[in-house]
């Protein structure tokens, strides 16, 4: 039994061992899988999501591109990033929410 835990995925090992991970591809790199499941709803996920603590202090999070895509859909997740107010960047294969609405600038 693995000793660190996501309560979002759990994913059974081919050796038999539960492993809880945050990022799936880093798993499925590490430990080739043979079932995924999603253990919340996309309610649950965006909630979790933005009351984490660099979110609710008006930090920065970041979400692979496809987890977003597997967990509510792009649509749905920049729907909830505007209704907050934040802003939103994609880069390569990541999304980075900065949590606040002041103004960004871009430096190079």
């Amino acid at each position: 039994m693995c000793t660190r835990a996501h309560p979002s995925f759990s994913i059974r090992c081919i050796d038999g061992c539960l492993r809880l991970k945050r990022f799936l591809t880093v798993v499925g790199q590490a430990c080739p899988m043979q079932s995924v499941t999603r253990h919340n709803s996309p309610d649950i996920w965006i909630d979790q999501m933005f009351s984490a603590q660099a979110a609710r202090k008006g930090g920065v999070v970041r979400r692979s591109l496809a987890w977003v895509d597997r967990e509510v859909g792009r649509d749905r997740f920049m729907q909830e990033v505007r209704y907050r107010g934040f802003h939103l960047i994609e880069t390569a294969d990541q999304f980075v929410v900065v949590c606040h609405n002041g103004p960004i600038r871009i430096l190079f």
